[in-house]
């Protein structure tokens, strides 16, 4: 006891925080990686990468005073008993068919003396094990006297990822040498990427024409896609339904509602004699054909009645190559032969056609008469008292922005500077689940969670089933992202945590993010802030691209093969609710529509507040669907209808916004 008492004045003394090393004389503090492109064409592309500096923290790997360096931006290495390095990940473009090949143009690497050794990883724990239950080691690595990794560049598989073709540079930006006591970091690497084709045929890169979900992922996340050729960005407004063929009058009104909302549905039926891979295939060929190629997909029903996932009734699903966790994100995995899901997919997760009824009900109710108020302006975050950084950390994080040792930093202030109000902190020790349930019956918009779980709870709380169906919390739902071990762990089980939200009549959530097996510490709070920073940012509007920009920024950062961090994610990852729900989180306004009837058509106006809405959708139809079109408003929120259209006797339309009370069912003339 002395000793460890000892050792923290040690660290008290030489300071416990991370200390900003620039390496960059002109570098702000906590300036993160920076990357561009310098040449992009068919046959080549040249990036050049910039490390500005990077924190040394002094911390304790049991009794030993070790070095933790960090790069902003970067996130770490993370192979049990060798060192906790940096590692940057990013997707490139790359031409159709195609290999590639690599090679360093130049490299500038500046060395600096260090005066411990850096902290070793224990790897990557579950959050059913305590970080601090298991003992540091220090591989053979620290007593070889040559700078390890050896390896600082690599590429992985080329991918096709919906639209374009991938793949995924790894950089190790920071090379150690423990008998010498030195580190060589990177300070400006230029690197060239060669494409070569696999045939005889001439690269080139394809016009495409991506759907807006899709445009501001491959914007936000590919570098070379801005050089890409492009026809018109579309709608992204196609809808898949699986269902088996009990459920298909029970779900009508939730179709009917889609598409005055906008979508184009298809509705695919199943047997229960379908197994996953049958349906798949079905899955495949709508997805092949332009006419039926769809944006997102929903399934309907459970997976519990058989002892093998793609057997499971009424709706399979799949084992995961990681770890066989159940993922239906499988079924989406279109293009080519890799991980990257090619379009959203969600679970409405019922026995009967009953509990699909109520979901849709509050889904429904959600999106045409959604609940006013201020309770929109609240949230919820709910954290253990572990890990490091601490969870409830992470979850301040989400709230008030930051952090400059995340590897995926919170944007613009966080959700407190971006529409909410307040958020109730439920942190351990001390978390109790009736602060939960006072909350949701006074009514939060967004729960994000950070701890441990089971399959009908959260363990920071307790909060779990149960209490779930003693919420009183009609009509003020929330969308939940739960980072928590099995919470959505739905084969074979009656209900679990994931499904309870959703089953809950007349109160419970609207749509929940969940893990079907036990999440890691860290990766999952990336995956997480990426989601949060597409909130903030307004680059994804649906449920489904929200936790889609999550999981692509996950794989980009933690890998994209079989056996990766990355992939692990995506394959534990499901989304129980409707992909295509547009979550109302901050605020909430009215719209006013006015038509004018002009030479040759009809001129829709959408205003809120006296301001120009663009992006709404305004859909007009007859009363049997037998006639129906959909259009967006543009930036100076009209959109015009052709006379001729119009000719067709009783008309009504819809229009729907982001986070705006729709219009719903009015007479056109």
């Amino acid at each position: 006891m002395k000793k460890m008492m000892c050792l923290m004045l040690i660290l008290i003394g030489i300071g416990m925080h991370a200390e900003w090393q620039a390496i960059d004389p002109q570098a702000q503090v906590d300036q993160e990686i920076q990357v561009k492109v310098l040449r992009f064409s068919a046959q080549e592309m040249q990036i050049e990468i910039s490390i500005p500096g990077y924190h040394d923290e002094q911390v304790l790997a049991g009794e030993t005073v070790c070095s933790n360096i960090s790069i902003p931006g970067a996130s770490v290495l993370m192979k049990k008993g060798y060192p906790t390095i940096p590692k940057l990940g990013k997707l490139l473009c790359v031409p159709d068919n195609c290999k590639v090949s690599m090679r360093v143009v130049s490299k500038v690497e500046v060395e600096k003396n260090i005066t411990q050794r850096i902290i070793p990883s224990k790897g990557h724990l579950t959050r059913d094990i305590n970080p601090k239950d298991v003992d540091f080691e220090f591989n053979e690595v620290y007593g070889q006297d040559s700078y390890w990794p050896t390896t600082q560049f690599s590429l992985g598989q080329c991918f096709q990822f919906r639209d374009i073709s991938g793949v995924r540079l790894r950089v190790l930006p920071v090379r150690f040498n423990h008998v010498q006591n030195k580190m060589k970091i990177l300070q400006k690497v230029v690197v060239a990427f060669e494409f070569k084709a696999k045939d005889s045929a001439k690269l080139r890169f394809k016009p495409i024409s991506p759907s807006k979900v899709y445009d501001n992922l491959y914007r936000n996340t590919f570098l070379g896609y801005g050089n890409l050729p492009k026809q018109q960005i579309r709608e992204s407004r196609k809808l898949l339904v699986v269902t088996p063929v009990e459920y298909t009058k029970t779900i009508q009104p939730w179709i009917e509602w889609k598409q005055k909302a906008g979508y184009e549905v298809t509705t695919h039926t199943t047997s229960n004699r379908d197994r996953s891979f049958e349906i798949k295939d079905d899955i495949q060929r709508l997805f092949d054909k332009s006419a039926t190629r769809f944006d997102y997909v929903v399934l309907m029903g459970d997976a519990k009645y058989s002892a093998y996932f793609e057997d499971c009734q009424p709706m399979p699903t799949f084992e995961g190559s990681k770890e066989g966790a159940a993922a239906d994100r499988v079924y989406v995995r279109l293009r080519g032969f890799d991980n990257y899901p090619d379009a959203c997919i969600s679970r409405i997760s019922g026995d009967t056609p009953q509990d699909i009824a109520v979901q849709l009900e509050k889904i429904m109710q959600y999106e045409q008469n959604p609940a006013k108020g201020k309770w929109l302006k609240n949230g919820i975050c709910v954290a253990s008292d572990e890990g490091h950084f601490k969870d409830w950390q992470r979850a301040e994080w989400l709230q008030k922005g930051g952090s400059k040792s995340q590897n995926v930093p919170i944007e613009n202030g966080g959700l407190l500077a971006n529409g909410f109000d307040s958020f109730t902190d439920v942190y351990d020790p001390g978390a109790n689940p009736a602060k939960i349930t006072e909350a949701l019956n006074r009514g939060s918009s967004i729960i994000c969670y950070i701890g441990h779980g089971t399959p009908i709870s959260w363990v920071s709380s307790g909060f779990n089933n149960d209490d779930i169906h003693q919420l009183s919390n009609s009509g003020l739902y929330p969308v939940i992202w739960s980072v928590a071990c099995v919470n959505g762990k739905f084969v074979h089980l009656d209900e679990c945590f994931a499904e309870a939200w959703l089953r809950k009549k007349d109160g419970g959530a609207v749509a929940v993010e969940a893990a079907s097996t036990n999440e890691s510490w860290i990766p999952p709070c990336d995956k997480q802030s990426a989601t949060i920073n597409s909130i903030i940012n307004n680059s994804a509007l649906t449920f489904g691209a929200q936790e889609l920009a999550g999981c692509i920024r996950a794989m980009e950062i933690w890998g994209d093969d079989d056996d990766s961090e990355g992939n692990k994610m995506a394959e534990q990852c499901n989304l129980f609710g409707d992909c295509t729900l547009i979550p109302r989180y901050g605020k909430q306004s009215e719209l006013q529509v006015h038509v004018d009837y002009q030479a040759g058509k009809a001129v829709f106006r959408v205003q809120s507040n006296e301001r120009k809405v663009k992006n709404a959708i305004v859909t007009v139809y007859t009363s049997d669907f037998g006639y129906r079109v959909s259009h967006t408003t543009n930036d100076r929120g009209e959109v015009s209808v052709a006379a001729e259209k119009l000719l067709r006797g009783k008309l009504f339309y819809t229009v729907v916004a982001p986070n705006a009370i729709p219009i719903v069912d009015r007479l056109l003339r």
